[in-house]
C-alpha cells in the first residue's frame, strides 16, 4: 500500500519511494533519515518533482470560556523534497 503520485508514476510508501507498479525504487528511506515516520507524509508536490512532509505539529491551548478548552494543532514547518531526476 502507498500514496501514488498525482500521475500515478511514483507511488510513495513506508520504505521509500518507487516507480509505480514495481519493486524499482526511485528513492529509499526518504522518512526513515528524518526519524518522524510515515505520518510526516502530507502528499506530492503537484508536477511530481517533489514530496512534502511536517515535522510533526504544535498545540496551542484556547480558553474559549471558563472550563472550555480547546486544542487547535498547527503544523510544524512544511518540507519540500526534491526528489533525484530519473
Amino acid at each position: 500500500m502507498g500514496v501514488p503520485s498525482p500521475t500515478g508514476k511514483y507511488i510513495a510508501r513506508n520504505e521509500g519511494i518507487y516507480y509505480a507498479g514495481t519493486d524499482t525504487p526511485l528513492l529509499l528511506e526518504y522518512l526513515g533519515v528524518s526519524g518522524y515516520g510515515t505520518n510526516a507524509f502530507n502528499g506530492w508536490y503537484y508536477d511530481e518533482r517533489s514530496i512534502v512532509f511536517t515535522l510533526g505539529k504544535y498545540s496551542y491551548k484556547i480558553i474559549s470560556m471558563p472550563g472550555m478548552v480547546d486544542y487547535v494543532d498547527f503544523p510544524r514547518p512544511v518540507l519540500k523534497l526534491n526528489l533525484p531526476m530519473p
